[in-house]
């Protein structure tokens, strides 16, 4: 276990080590010169929360920064950046002018805190993208958190629809934002009227008495048609801000037709812009918006927009907490260079452990046996010892992603491969009752720990590497699974023999900051990208975000035999 402690210590410290050498050294300043010709910053933001903030949810969860980063980012940019609003980035990218030193600043969701105040004193406009619901009730993932955040109660117990019973904590900054998820993703899978139960009973719960308004959480209509005329540009984020992937065609047409036409009536303006919820579109969408007439389109794509960009289909740079070389290092183009380069390393990788392997083989020197036993995380000694130390595995909330694409009120069999404390196989047992749900993992003590929690799921002790599952599933999930293993081919050839329909696969999108010595040596041993698996029969359905906060990435495969 002190292999991962190392590693992951070395790690933070010489990827602070190395922003802070190349921002301070103008290593920065001179990828930005190079990249600045062809490709431009879109920055994201969602509030600007006062100095004292960082306990917030929403400066946990990534949502939100602090004035005082905010003004040092904008210091930051009127030195070395052109500011301008996203319509006229798109009308000068449109005729072909010069786009050199441009950056664009969008606020999503339509906060009243979103940093106006800062932005006059340095004479900067900005895009703010709002909802239209926002103008009737507040959004039930954005009142979460300020239920949360209002609360002086710090343990408290919450009932939910279908007797689900939660004790939950608020003591410290861990605690508060492992509830925070936990009750995000149980909420996400309730109907409207469910979540509005939920979200009372936790108010109760916490003895949050003050009644959260609108126009206390978002800017008015009033307020947008006044701001629209000091130089602030307003866009379209839908009308209930739902992901627009999961809705039918003419929802679809709604949320897009709606949305704009309100706002156009606010700001008298015809260019509109749109911001797709949570980043997620279609060729449907986007074919939509072309229709409606739309400027363009902003997503989540983490990166920077090169000159032949598709203008329905731009891409941002996710603003939260951090320092100032990290800003730095994400608008510079400094992420896009390491992350070509890391793609590259991949293959570097692979060469070392063979070296490493050789000199065992070869040799009379044990190094790379030693390095390998202190860092083997293939082994139910290690898991045994890392389930040792935690009871509440945040192992349920990257689950939510793989439920929406399994079949809904229909009876089929999924084995979960690396089911850790079953956290997962309980959110889809709950989500899915007619289904026969099985978890398998490397570790005897987790899957001892995994039955006492839930005594009506299958859980069995498996090493996919040496053993066969007991029989074919419809599906097969490896959560955050391959990524441990030096070649996670066999692995996956193994699954599909088992598998009748799909494996689904939650694997890290090419990280970043690793070294190539360091990868050789520690827990993560493989990267990934969309094109990993294109000898297979490959669907990528996901590429995303999921925790904002730590600006970690995932990939989610859909793999068929």
């Amino acid at each position: 276990m002190w292999g991962l402690s190392i590693y992951q210590i070395i790690k933070g410290k010489i990827k602070k080590i190395i922003l802070f050498i190349c921002y301070y050294s103008g290593v920065f300043d001179i990828i930005r010169v190079i990249f600045s010709e062809e490709y431009t910053p879109i920055l994201l933001y969602h509030r600007i929360l006062k100095d004292n903030g960082r306990d917030s949810i929403f400066y946990l969860w990534g949502l939100g920064i602090t004035e005082r980063e905010f003004e040092r980012q904008v210091r930051y940019l009127i030195r070395r950046y052109k500011v301008v609003n996203l319509n006229e980035y798109i009308q000068r990218k449109n005729k072909g002018e010069r786009i050199s030193g441009m950056a664009v600043i969008t606020f999503d969701d339509g906060f009243r805190d979103f940093g106006l105040e800062i932005l006059r004193k340095y004479n900067l406009t900005a895009t703010v993208f709002i909802f239209t619901d926002s103008f009737n009730k507040v959004f039930w993932r954005h009142k979460l958190f300020f239920i949360l955040d209002s609360t002086q109660k710090k343990n408290f117990t919450l009932e939910l629809p279908g007797g689900i019973v939660l004790k939950l904590s608020t003591t410290d900054t861990q605690n508060k934002i492992h509830t925070a998820l936990r009750l995000f993703d149980l909420l996400n899978y309730l109907n409207p009227q469910e979540v509005q139960d939920a979200l009372d009973a936790l108010s109760k719960a916490v003895e949050c008495r003050d009644e959260l308004k609108p126009e206390d959480v978002y800017l008015t209509y009033e307020e947008i048609k006044g701001l629209s005329l000091t130089g602030i540009h307003f866009g379209a984020h839908s009308v209930s801000h739902r992901d627009l992937c999961t809705l039918e065609e003419s929802e679809k047409r709604n949320e897009i037709a709606s949305s704009t036409s309100l706002l156009m009536g606010i700001v008298g303006r015809e260019d509109s812009v749109f911001a797709f919820p949570y980043g997620r579109y279609d060729e449907q969408i986007v074919e939509m918006l072309k229709e409606e007439r739309f400027l363009c389109a902003v997503t989540s794509d983490e990166g920077l927009n090169s000159t032949k960009q598709d203008n329905y289909r731009l891409k941002r740079i996710y603003i939260n907490r951090g320092s100032m070389p990290e800003f730095a290092y994400k608008i510079s183009g400094a992420e896009m260079l390491f992350i070509r380069f890391i793609t590259f390393a991949n293959t570097l990788r692979s060469s070392m452990v063979s070296i490493i392997k050789k000199m065992d083989r070869y040799s009379g020197y044990k190094l790379g046996r030693i390095i390998r036993r202190l860092t083997n995380v293939n082994t139910a000694r290690y898991w045994d010892n890392y389930f040792s130390q935690y009871d509440n595995f945040w192992r349920d909330f990257p689950y939510r992603f793989l439920r929406e694409f399994l079949p809904k009120d229909t009876a089929f069999s999924l084995l979960d491969i690396g089911c850790g404390l079953g956290d997962g196989c309980q959110l889809l047992k709950r989500c899915f009752p007619l289904a026969v749900i099985e978890g398998a993992d490397f570790s005897p003590l987790a899957i001892q720990k995994a039955k006492n929690k839930d005594q009506d799921i299958n859980f069995f002790v498996l090493d996919i590497r040496r053993q066969n599952p007991p029989h074919k599933y419809d599906f097969i999930s490896l959560v955050h699974i391959l990524e441990h293993f030096d070649n996670p081919y066999p692995i996956l050839d193994k699954c599909l023999r088992y598998v009748n329909k799909a494996v689904f696969l939650i694997v890290p999108y090419t990280e970043k900051f690793e070294s190539p010595l360091l990868y050789a040596f520690g827990e993560h041993r493989y990267l990934f990208n969309e094109h990993t698996f294109c000898r297979y029969k490959c669907s990528v359905l996901e590429i995303t975000r999921y925790i904002p906060s730590a600006g970690y990435r995932y990939i989610f495969y859909k793999i068929e035999p």
